[in-house]
């Protein structure tokens, strides 16, 4: 038996499971959109999953943020491997069959399966904690994708996370472990590291964040522990577990009483560090524990900046939603969002701005309005939305320079044509 440990925010299982169906053909999938995020499908209305194949795997893309990826050997038609989990990979590659398996999370840590003829199981509990064993595994005649396909046809509102949680045939390859599965009761508990009262319990409660120990974590926070102490990185330990996607964290060290909107010794609260992540499930705990959006970081920075400096439309439009304000979110250079998302040509987050009423003609220390930095660079698009939302066509700078005479001097003929139309 073989134990390793690695932190991971995903639920993941791997399972090699014998298969008597046909292996799936050498065909390669094209550019693969990564799964809704958890609510945020179309809705709640059905929508299609995303079944493919990729070399002699089968993969099935949920529309509520699971996926489900099983790896094959088509001299066997054995199914070798198989990963659950709730955060798409950035990539998998696949070595020699059952030698070698390598899954890599948004380009971070990665997992290796590999070794004898012998059959490979692997849990990990969705803070983190990673083992993995050699043990034989039930006998499937039915491929787990194959399966899904085949009943969400029969009912398009089963979603990949209640299959998984519900299907007969995962639910045994869970029994093998006391529930690795989500929604099996309880979450894998053993292997969860001890607490040793015999020391200090401050890097303990370091360790159990940064590794996502749930149930390390539920023990130390019952003792005398201050959640709001700075670790030895310069974080809060809320800071770190956002750091590290750590969801169940999180959510133990706010009903704890760990401040919301604590920075770390950088000036990034948990909300900012979540915003530049992406982590969208984690800003809306947050939010929901009423973090406040508008606090900026070090370099005067909010959450809803640095959304619009990435273009993360999903988060900016979550931060709007809460309250966060278009004014506030300025650039590293002091300009408004609006200029941004000029600069940068983010047409769609220019229109979520001015959804928010931004003032379209608010202008930067140079004197500039967002139109002047859409006209400087070209930006046809741009120039067209801001000109929808009312923007002004004879605003001076400071270097007494249009929209106008910018286009003139640039030789923006398109533009230019469009200003002058606008300015009649």
């Amino acid at each position: 038996m073989i134990h390793t440990r690695t932190a991971l925010t995903t639920i993941a299982l791997a399972a090699a499971v014998a298969l008597s169906a046909h292996a799936a053909p050498a065909t390669k999938l094209g550019d693969k959109a990564k799964p809704a995020d958890v609510g945020d499908a179309a809705g709640g209305k059905p929508v299609k999953p995303q079944f493919g194949e990729w070399g002699v795997s089968k993969e099935v893309r949920g529309t509520d943020g699971w996926y489900l990826y099983a790896f094959s050997d088509p001299t066997k038609k054995q199914v070798l491997g198989m990963i659950i989990t709730n955060m798409a990979p950035e990539s998998i590659e696949k070595g020699d069959l059952a030698d070698r398996l390598t899954f890599r999370l948004n380009g971070g840590g990665q997992i290796k399966l590999g070794g004898n003829r012998g059959v490979w199981y692997m849990v990990a509990t969705e803070q983190g904690g990673i083992r993995q064993r050699m043990m034989q595994a039930p006998n499937f005649k039915e491929h787990p994708v194959d399966r899904y396909k085949r009943l969400w046809e029969a009912d398009p509102t089963l979603t990949l996370k209640r299959y998984i949680e519900t299907d007969d045939l995962l639910k045994a390859v869970a029994a093998k472990d006391g529930g690795a599965l989500p929604g099996a009761a309880p979450a894998i508990v053993r292997g969860a590291e001890a607490v040793d009262m015999d020391k200090p319990l401050g890097p303990q409660l370091e360790h159990a964040v940064m590794i996502g120990d749930a149930a390390m974590l539920r023990e130390l926070l019952r003792h005398d522990v201050d959640v709001n102490a700075e670790t030895t990185r310069g974080d809060t330990l809320l800071t770190q577990a956002v750091s590290f996607g750590r969801l169940d964290a999180i959510d133990l060290l706010l009903k704890a009483g760990a401040k919301v909107d604590e920075p770390n010794k950088r000036g990034e609260t948990p909300l900012r560090l979540a915003a530049s992540r992406n982590h969208l499930r984690i800003a809306r705990l947050l939010l929901e524990a009423e973090a406040d959006p508008d606090v900026p970081d070090a370099r005067k920075r909010t959450a809803l900046a640095e959304c619009v400096d990435t273009n993360r439309l999903t988060m900016a439009e979550l931060l709007l939603k809460h309250g966060a304000s278009p004014a506030k979110a300025v650039d590293i250079r002091g300009r408004p969002a609006l200029h941004e998302a000029a600069s940068d040509n983010h047409v769609e987050m220019a229109r979520l701005l001015l959804d928010a009423k931004v003032d379209v003609n608010a202008a930067d220390d140079r004197g500039q309005t967002a139109l002047h930095v859409a006209v400087e660079a070209g930006h046809v698009k741009m120039v067209e939305a801001l000109l929808a939302a009312g923007a002004k066509t004879d605003i001076a700078d400071r270097y007494k320079q249009t929209p106008i005479t910018t286009a003139e001097r640039r030789n923006r003929f398109e533009i230019l044509d469009m200003l002058r139309k606008q300015a009649k």
